[in-house]
């Protein structure tokens, strides 16, 4: 039997500068308005992720595993680059998932069944 544990914290420390801008990139969604320069912060590229796994091999044969995750990504807020009072707070989202496995083993061959269940962003 075996106990894991792991986390992720992905870019905790915003190095990217703001790269999300209104007409440029992607990640701020274009408002069609000639009037506004819209830009997000760069808090929503940061996310995080915990999880633990158990893991059970009974004698070299047949593998069971479980684990599970929970991830919170971080949505920061976006602003109005042309009007500075403009500013769109959004809340960040936390989700969870589980997945099962069952791995049978011969010899230098494995056959593993997996399946997962949960909510929120892949």
């Amino acid at each position: 039997m075996a106990l894991s544990a792991f986390g992720r914290a992905g870019n905790i420390i915003g190095i990217s500068g703001n790269e999300c801008k209104e007409g440029v990139t992607t990640c701020s969604a274009n408002d069609n308005n000639p009037r506004t320069r819209l830009e997000r912060d760069t808090r929503f590229q940061k996310s995080e992720s915990l999880g633990s796994e158990v893991n059970f091999l009974y004698n070299n044969f047949l593998n069971l595993g479980f684990g599970i995750m929970n991830r919170k990504f971080y949505t920061g807020f976006t602003y109005d680059k042309s009007n500075s009072g403009n500013f769109n707070h959004q809340t960040d989202a936390s989700k969870r998932a589980a997945y099962l496995w069952l791995g049978l083993n011969y010899k230098d061959f494995s056959f593993v069944m997996r399946t997962e269940r949960g909510k929120g962003f892949n």
